[in-house]
């Protein structure tokens, strides 16, 4: 019952590290709060151009529904981290590490941003 987390395990500086760097993150953004906010919009108004492209293909019941937004939110991911493994693989000449995290980054932001705005 010692090791009850990784905050109260880890050593008294890091724990005043942690928190100090969570403070200037929220800092941060919450002074570029309208940039999110449009790049948040663009994340939105990529998905639905996708969902609108793909609603050609599919038909329009619960099937269709359902296979256009499991495609349309599993598209965008994968799409923005081959771009960014892409320009990493143009730069350094390697693969790209841990780019399944930073899909699954992705994939979860798309679905917040979805949620929020009630898509």
């Amino acid at each position: 019952m010692s090791n009850v987390g990784a905050l109260t395990a880890a050593p008294k500086g890091h724990r005043i590290k942690q928190v100090v760097l969570l403070l200037l993150l929220s800092t941060l953004a919450s002074l570029i709060m309208p940039v999110l906010d449009d790049f948040l919009m663009l994340i939105l108004s990529v998905h639905h151009a996708l969902v609108h492209a793909l609603g050609i293909v599919f038909a329009h019941d619960l099937i269709g529904n359902t296979i256009l937004s499991v495609l349309s939110m599993t598209i965008l991911p994968f799409v923005s981290g081959g771009i960014i493994a892409g320009a990493y693989w143009l730069i350094k000449r390697e693969v790209l590490p841990y780019m399944m995290e930073f899909i699954w980054v992705s994939w979860l932001l798309l679905l917040v941003t979805l949620a929020l705005h009630g898509s």
